[in-house]
């Protein structure tokens, strides 16, 4: 784009770039399904399981999905469960169901 001098700098594209982001999203639901398990709202195994997947480094082809997905959903965090979830299914079926469940209100409470 013809503004992106000002609105950018090199330091910020390789900061906020699409691995980067996908980065601290896996470990935004690593660490959730961890607090959950602690909490006993899921299986410690389905917090391992989950924490397991989203350590892998091969997202390649998630983030391309991720990435045309992301226009359609409105967001890039849909596509992002949506691929994070399947790719727990592949090694464990049942900690798939708890991916991305949310954060509930006692755990926030007793967290902070």
């Amino acid at each position: 784009m013809l503004a992106d001098a000002l609105f950018t700098t090199p330091f910020l594209d390789d900061l906020l770039n699409d691995e980067t982001e996908l980065r601290y999203m896996l470990a935004f639901e690593s660490a959730l399904a961890q607090v959950q398990a602690e909490v006993g709202d899921i299986p410690a195994s389905a917090a391992r399981a989950i924490t397991d997947v989203c350590a892998q480094t091969d997202w390649r082809a998630d983030i391309d999905y991720i990435r045309q997905q992301t226009p359609l959903a409105g967001n890039p965090a849909i596509p992002f469960v949506d691929r994070l979830r399947a790719r727990v299914a592949e090694t464990d079926a049942e900690a798939a169901r708890y991916v991305h469940r949310g954060l509930p209100v006692r755990t926030y409470s007793t967290r902070c």
